[in-house]
């Protein structure tokens, strides 16, 4: 096995085997979804109903987010693994464990190439087992959810941004491209934060003037090619396309939401430092970086500095396009930003362990499987503690048998309370993968059901849900404060 695919694999392995162990509940128990995760299996649905889909998650501001990369992996799941499962929310377990897995694993193996070759293997079970000890804070209900499916790609990204600018550029370009296009499909922030950076370290490689006729160079063509595809065919073929409402809420709507101050931007962006990086981590960190400081070698020292440039250009941009955000800031949209502190502390400790020279080789290499035991321990340790369980909604699974056993010619539900709609949407999606063609009168909200899920004008609501409050008289059921009522 060549060294790449094996490094590829061990360090998939490391990750996948350690997501399966401490989150095998969400796994094994059949779920029924509500909220996001709800909302984001409607839009998929999209890629059954109309055999395509050009779009990615929603947003808050009633667009959406740029690609379906995400999307498109969790229907391939489905498609080839639901006959295991209990439940869609399984074969999405199981995608985004893969996904994490293959996103350490691509970290892990680009981070190699800053040491010899003999260091690769150590630094790589380090990087997996360090990425997987930071990231574990993360409760395990929420690896589905968009904000987080980023931290990893990200981490990955930032970690390896500066290889841009060495001499091995050919054989990891398509795998920086790959993870540059996986943010850019997930929110427009990582999309514009994620390219600008790749593209400023990518200028000192374009003025070399490199041939395009070089197989990884024509493999980043073609990733950019695969990713680019939705939105080009969105843009050019779309009645009315995803990156039109874009630039329209840019233009129109966004000047009239408030905006945050240079303060709150600030106090916003060192918020996700401040998460990792306690006291504790702070001292343990200090001798690693005398260790490093004291080398001979500059290059360990000079490769610190570029990681501290990629940092600080990020962070400073990441700073002024949340100031030109709106309010409020919301933390679940920066999760990805814990990682930028996380990176450097994980460079630190392996280029203070780097042999880049053989003298005390074994003592770095002691140290480092030292450290990746340490590590190993404490995953161990969460994986005992089985936190997390995966939360199941099963009060809408009665609703909508109730609806199914009234056998109406077709589903038209109506509700009063904005905030009921996570459920709405479980409703719908619990109803529309039973294969009947339940929809709601809500048309302001198809952003997040889809159009599909949308009834036409003249259709009024048979069903409506109440709350158990505002219960009228014989309610079909009444299950976790609300009430099912048919309208004749």
């Amino acid at each position: 096995m060549p060294l790449t695919a094996f490094l590829l694999f061990l360090n998939f392995l490391i990750p996948f085997i350690f997501f399966s162990l401490a989150y095998s509940e969400h796994l094994s128990t059949g779920v029924i979804v509500t909220w996001d995760n709800a909302a984001d299996m409607l839009l998929t649905n999209l890629i059954r109903e109309n055999h395509i889909l050009l779009t990615g998650h929603y947003s808050r501001f009633v667009i959406h987010h740029p690609g379906p990369f995400f999307f498109y992996t969790n229907y391939i799941f489905e498609t080839l693994f639901s006959v295991f499962f209990e439940s869609r929310y399984n074969t999405w377990f199981l995608a985004a464990i893969c996904l994490n897995s293959f996103f350490i694993s691509i970290g892990a193996y680009l981070t190699g190439f800053y040491f010899p070759k003999r260091d690769r293997l150590l630094t790589g079970i380090f990087y997996s087992l360090s990425s997987l000890y930071f990231f574990r804070f993360f409760p395990a209900d929420t690896l589905l959810s968009m904000p987080v499916k980023v931290v990893l790609p990200f981490l990955s990204f930032i970690s390896a941004i500066p290889l841009l600018l060495g001499r091995n550029l050919p054989k990891i370009l398509p795998f920086l491209i790959f993870l540059n296009l996986v943010l850019v499909h997930a929110y427009i922030g990582t999309a514009i934060l994620s390219s600008i950076l790749m593209l400023i370290f990518l200028v000192p490689f374009l003025k070399q003037k490199p041939s395009l006729f070089q197989k990884p160079i024509l493999l980043s063509f073609l990733l950019i090619f695969l990713f680019s595809a939705p939105f080009l065919i969105d843009l050019f073929f779309s009645k009315t396309s995803n990156f039109q409402e874009i630039i329209k809420f840019l233009k129109y709507r966004k000047p009239l939401f408030p905006k945050p101050n240079w303060q709150e931007t600030f106090e916003f962006t060192f918020l996700f430092w401040k998460t990792n990086l306690n006291l504790w981590t702070l001292l343990g960190i200090i001798p690693f970086l005398l260790l490093l400081l004291l080398q001979k070698k500059q290059k360990p020292k000079k490769l610190l500095l570029f990681h501290l440039l990629s940092t600080g250009i990020f962070t400073i941009f990441f700073i002024v396009y949340h100031r030109f955000s709106v309010k409020p800031l919301l933390e679940f949209t920066g999760y990805y930003n814990r990682m930028l502190p996380v990176n450097l502390l994980i460079l630190i400790v392996l280029y203070s362990s780097g042999t880049y020279y053989k003298k005390y080789i074994f003592l770095k290499r002691f140290l480092l499987i030292l450290l990746s035991f340490i590590l190993s321990v404490f995953l161990v340790q969460h994986i005992r503690q089985k936190k997390n369980p995966p939360l199941s909604y099963p009060f809408i699974k009665q609703i909508s048998e109730t609806i199914i056993r009234q056998k109406p010619e077709s589903i038209r539900i109506g509700y009063f309370e904005h905030m009921d709609w996570p459920y709405i949407a479980g409703i719908l999606l619990y109803l529309r993968d039973k294969g009947q063609a339940a929809c709601t009168d809500k048309k302001h909200m198809a952003f997040l059901y889809t159009e599909n899920a949308i009834c036409k004008e003249n259709e009024k609501p048979n069903f409506l849900l109440y709350n158990k409050a505002n219960c009228p008289e014989n309610p079909l059921l009444i299950v976790n404060n609300y009430c099912l009522i048919q309208n004749q």
